[in-house]
């Protein structure tokens, strides 16, 4: 009979897998986008439809879900969300057109959505405090080891076997999770005196949804503007009706009461939105301009998640002795540098260079994504923690979105819905310096956000709430 030290250890291992697999699609997919694109005659712009597609799914589901997780139980969404993702990778697998794919990326996302808002709040359950940052360090590792792997095993396999198969390979190691988390997790309805607010999430979902669609679309014309701008006004309105609200679905009185918790969860918004697109990005440039095929692609571009994957967890240690904040503003103050090095490159730029900047984002994301989520964490009570891994998910979701959105914007805008070639070089590299001018702005932001956590005095969580 196992102990509850090895029911645990299951549910991490189970966490960690889900936590590796995901990234793991989005890092392999950047590699294996141009040949996507040349399969289904796609133009680079558009292919960003394909990495946003699943993060817009997920994004839209994660607060109402992490919502309806704290009341009913974390297993029950976590098994469905594991189940969900597993059927959809498969289907992924066998898409005959660019349609069919983004349907099935988007089932994919609402999956991840599932397995995102519970699986730190379940850890979080499941360990003591002192145990919390090394267990949410090894999570985060995981993460960047689905980071690392992905460019190189995605190159491989698409170079190898095609790019369905990374799909394929995604479900498939899945099912171990599943089998794990099945054997160490219990999945009973949880009893909640209180009632789910459908009302508040629905709108939720329907305002995001347009925000989406508008930002995506709003270079097509006037009609996705009014829809950008409709989906805007209202979720404003939603937040208002929230404040009020007796069961809210993002309780904004949280994102007052508690500086620590909203500091965080910005901070985390802006990370993402500032970095994230550094994969998808260098993955496009390596092929189209340095002329490198996906696996030599996948190859260069490992050593940023190979950086992270081995101060993740160091950082997620650290900040269970130590201020967190400080390892956040430096995380921070990483990620700025890279960008501001990154203006300078063209397509003379060296390979040591290149090396010189993934190191950068790397250590980067490391410093920043563990100590972060720990004192977000650890800045609510044991009823909240649904709602917090599902705020800190879904901006970190938001941010990835914002990311790759304004690269796909903006090199839609410069090269438009014509197949890349040697002509077009020029246009790409103004997409890509006017990309991360953008990307370095945001980041300023965070540097100040940053500073200002750290100057926080410590405090009970909720004591004025």
């Amino acid at each position: 009979m196992s102990t509850g030290k090895e029911k645990r250890t299951g549910v991490l291992v189970s966490i960690a897998i889900a936590s590796f697999i995901n990234p793991f699609m989005i890092s392999g997919l950047a590699v294996a986008l141009p040949s996507m694109g040349e399969h289904f005659n796609i133009s680079p712009g558009t292919l960003g439809i394909v990495e946003t597609s699943f993060l817009a799914a997920t994004l839209i589901l994660l607060l109402p879900v992490g919502k309806y997780a704290d009341k009913f139980g974390l297993g029950r969404i976590y098994i469905s969300g594991m189940v969900l993702f597993i059927l959809s990778s498969f289907l992924l697998g066998f898409a005959s057109s660019f349609p069919m794919l983004i349907s099935f990326r988007f089932f994919q996302g609402f999956a991840t959505a599932m397995l995102t808002s519970t699986g730190i709040a379940i850890l979080t359950s499941e360990y003591p405090p002192e145990d919390r940052g090394r267990v949410i360090g090894i999570a985060v590792g995981a993460v960047y080891i689905g980071l690392s792997l992905g460019p190189f095993l995605g190159g491989f396999i698409t170079q190898s076997l095609g790019w369905r198969y990374i799909f394929i390979f995604g479900a498939s190691f899945s099912i171990i999770a599943l089998v794990l988390v099945l054997k160490n997790i219990s999945f009973k309805k949880k009893e909640s005196n209180t009632r789910y607010n459908f009302k508040s999430a629905f709108l939720y979902i329907l305002f995001i949804s347009l925000i989406w669609i508008g930002f995506s679309k709003f270079q097509a014309g006037i009609v996705f503007i009014i829809l950008l701008i409709i989906g805007v006004i209202g979720f404003i309105i939603y937040l208002m009706l929230e404040n009020t609200a007796a069961d809210p679905i993002i309780d904004v009185r949280l994102f007052k009461a508690n500086k620590a918790f909203s500091l965080g969860n910005s901070l985390t918004l802006i990370n993402y939105a500032s970095s994230i697109a550094v994969t998808f990005t260098f993955s496009l440039f390596l092929q189209y301009i340095k002329g490198f095929s996906p696996q030599q692609t996948g190859m260069i571009l490992v050593i940023q998640p190979i950086i992270q994957a081995i101060f993740a967890p160091v950082s997620g240690k650290l900040s269970d002795r130590y201020n967190p904040n400080v390892l956040v503003l430096g995380g921070m103050a990483s990620c700025f540098t890279g960008l501001l090095i990154v203006l300078m490159i063209n397509e003379t730029s060296s390979m040591l260079f290149i090396y010189g900047l993934l190191i950068f984002f790397g250590l980067g994301f490391a410093l920043f994504s563990s100590a972060n989520t720990n004192q977000v964490m650890s800045s609510v009570d044991k009823p909240y923690y649904g709602m917090a891994s599902s705020m800190v998910g879904a901006m970190r979701t938001m941010g990835m979105l914002t990311s790759i959105s304004i690269a796909s914007g903006i090199f839609t805008h410069f090269i438009g819905d014509q197949k890349m070639t040697s002509a077009l070089k020029d246009q790409f590299l103004k997409g890509v310096h006017v990309s991360f001018l953008i990307y370095l702005t945001i980041s300023f932001i965070g540097l100040i956000l940053s500073y200002r956590l750290l100057k926080l005095k410590p405090k009970s969580p909720y004591s004025n709430y």
